[in-house]
């Protein structure tokens, strides 16, 4: 089908579908408090006259946490060899956008990414100028892509996922979604076998780059570090116990979990870091209901004993984090569907230990598998017993940095693509 009838398709549609989603929306930015930090972003509009902008830079549009994570890592290895270069980033969550604009710099813009209509994306190009856009993973916005396409900026979507539930909707879709990814100038995937579900949804070949993953490029200036900051507060409250850390957790997870640590309290100190810190009160209430003392990281209330445990109730420390894990648990990968992010545990030389739904983080998974890199348990329950009987797992951690190795340099492979295209 005709690009310009796929586009006008979509400009009909786009505005209902807008509009219904539009009370959810909103009610999901209050309760991540995204109100009071440039809502009226989203529609265009800004307190910096258009005239102090930095224009001509690299545009970087990033949804969530992970993906203006991985962002600001490209961008911290682009500046490392173009230390001239500018940059906008531009976040859709709240969360996203907090996580960013604790990078801001004069050199970062960081502003809320505008709503897909067609006259708002046109004022933002036009306010930047950019002369490249990056988009992060899977972020496939028509008008983005069209009004970029009439301006002549090349568009990359870099670190490309494409699950095989996406790669079948597209499949079937293929009639709208080919002309649409036909105007990216390139799609960076991680994996060789990835270029052939690309193929099958409409991507040509000169299109496609095997780079691997920037997620799990373990760059030694990016690996975990140990802050001060952090031991500090586990000092105060681990009684030099061993940590068991518990990234990423989701609903129902958290009980389940603390629930199985029940009597291994006086060995094992228990960190929470829930994937979406808006539930912090949720999660407290249900470690208290497993028979915890939980402390806020936030707060750091004055606690002792072997029931007390902590909640990472922060954005963009995870990584940190991890380093002062002697086990790491990967949540979303029992009660929910997909898993999280495995890697920068493994770059912290950790064990990890994840649940049998971990189908976002293929084939990273069955490779750390094959390799005898992680421990994957069918229940979450038996993580008691791998704990308790000590089970030697530290060859376990240097196994997987073997299956990380090939990542090795992505970034800066994805860098020097983009800027030699």
């Amino acid at each position: 089908m005709h690009r310009g009838l796929i586009i006008g398709m979509y400009n009909i549609i786009f505005p209902f579908v807008f509009l219904l989603g539009l009370p959810s929306w909103l009610l999901k930015m209050k309760k991540r408090g995204g109100y009071g930090t440039g809502l009226k972003q989203r529609l265009g509009r800004y307190d910096t006259p258009t005239s102090e902008e930095n224009k001509g830079g690299v545009y970087v549009h990033a949804v969530s946490v992970g993906e203006v994570m991985i962002a600001l890592k490209l961008i911290r290895e682009w500046k490392r060899t173009y230390p001239e270069e500018i940059f906008v980033i531009a976040a859709t969550t709240s969360t996203g956008y907090m996580v960013a604009r604790e990078h801001a710099t004069e050199m970062l813009r960081v502003i809320y990414c505008p709503v897909d209509f067609s006259w708002m994306v046109r004022k933002v190009l036009n306010r930047f100028a950019p002369k490249v856009v990056v988009l992060i993973e899977s972020e496939i916005w028509p008008n983005l892509l069209n009004q970029c396409r009439k301006k002549e900026i090349p568009v990359h979507l870099v670190n490309a996922r494409l699950s095989p539930r996406s790669e079948r909707r597209y499949r079937k879709l293929r009639w709208f979604t080919a002309p649409l990814f036909a105007m990216l100038k390139s799609v960076l995937v991680q994996y060789e076998e990835d270029q052939v579900r690309w193929k099958s949804v409409g991507l040509a070949d000169d299109q496609l780059v095997t780079a691997g993953s920037v997620k799990f490029d373990s760059c030694d200036h990016e690996k975990p570090q140990r802050r001060e900051e952090f031991q500090e507060i586990l000092d105060k409250f681990h009684q030099g116990r061993k940590i068991v850390m518990f990234l990423s957790s989701f609903p129902g997870e958290e009980y389940a979990l603390a629930k199985a640590l029940e009597n291994l309290r006086e060995e094992w100190f228990l960190v929470v870091a829930p994937r979406h810190m808006e539930r912090r009160l949720d999660v407290y209430s249900d470690l208290e209901r497993a028979g915890f003392d939980p402390v806020l990281r936030s707060t750091l209330e004055d606690k002792a004993g072997e029931k007390v445990c902590l909640i990472i109730d922060s954005t963009g420390e995870l990584k940190d984090w991890t380093a002062f894990a002697d086990r790491a648990v990967i949540g979303k990968s029992w009660l929910t569907k997909g898993g999280q992010n495995p890697a920068e545990a493994v770059a912290a030389k950790i064990p990890v230990i994840v649940g049998p739904r971990m189908d976002n983080f293929e084939p990273l998974v069955s490779q750390l598998k094959e390799q005898r890199g992680i421990l994957q348990l069918a229940q979450l329950e038996n993580i008691a017993d791998v704990l308790r009987t000590g089970e030697e797992l530290e060859e376990m951690a240097e196994n997987a940095l073997v299956v990380l190795e090939q990542h090795q340099g992505a970034t800066i492979r994805v860098v020097e693509h983009i800027v030699n295209t």
